[in-house]
Order: C-alpha cells, then sequence, then structure tokens
C-alpha cells in the first residue's frame, strides 16, 4: 500500500522510519557523542570513540514540536479515514520520550502528542464526511 493522500514517501516495503530524539544531557553535550547530519541522518560516537551513522527517512530533531511531528504522521489519519489501514509505532528505551511523543501533556493543548491530536482529527474527519457524504463508521 502507498500513501493515498501523497504526503509521505513511498518505499517498497510500503513503511517509513522516522526518529524522534529528546534533547541531550549535559553530559551527551559535552562529550558530543550525538552528531545530526541533515534531516535523515544521525551519527552516535561510542566510549571508545567509535563512530556510527543511522540513517532514517525523517529525523526529528531536539527543537521538534508535538504539531511538527503530528503533521508529518497526519496521512497516517486520513488514510485511515480513507478505509486504509496504518500504524503509528514508538519504540526505544525507557525514558527516551515514547510517552511524551504520543500522549504529552493532556492539559496543554501545545504539548497534546500524537494520540489525541489523532483521535480529535479522526473525529472531525467523521463528522465532516458524514455530513458531506452520508459516510457511515464503525
Amino acid at each position: 500500500m502507498g500513501d493515498p493522500g501523497g504526503a509521505a514517501p513511498v518505499t517498497s516495503s510500503g513503511t517509513t522510519v522516522r526518529a524522534r530524539f529528546r534533547p541531550r544531557s549535559s553530559k551527551e553535550a559535552e562529550v558530543r557523542c550525538v552528531d545530526y547530519q541533515g534531516a535523515s541522518q544521525i551519527a552516535f560516537t561510542g566510549p571508545d570513540g567509535g563512530r556510527n551513522t543511522f540513517g532514517f527517512d525523517k529525523i526529528y530533531g531536539e527543537a521538534s514540536s508535538q504539531a511538527d511531528v503530528f503533521q508529518d504522521l497526519r496521512f497516517v489519519v486520513e488514510a485511515a479515514l480513507q478505509g486504509y489501514n496504518g500504524t503509528i509505532m514508538a519504540y526505544g528505551q525507557t525514558g527516551s520520550g515514547k510517552t511524551h511523543t504520543l500522549i504529552g501533556s493532556v492539559s496543554d493543548p501545545a504539548q497534546h502528542g500524537v494520540v489525541p491530536r489523532a483521535i480529535s482529527h479522526l473525529a472531525q474527519g467523521i463528522a465532516e464526511a458524514g455530513e458531506r457524504d452520508g459516510a457511515d463508521f464503525q
């Protein structure tokens, strides 16, 4: 399945991998163990000096907002409204920011994560489609 909305890059597998990184700790900033190399590569330098570079379809850097992340993932919700299956998955170590990215702060609308934004977008899309097309959602 490709992206029916045309907003996301289409790969041969139909999967995109995006990474969001939490802000660096003071220790990480001192030793410069993480270097962003453009919008799709990141390099890690280990304690032994070994360096590894990893590529992704997109990287959300330390300054990315909750709105930025959802804006890029919005096509998954829009595809669901058109009847396509979609998955947004968070993976990482404890304390790496999965809950912050997915849920965020429920009390601060600017800090809502992907899930509250997706539910709101789904509800709005269902209401609009029902009014416009007489569509039935289950």
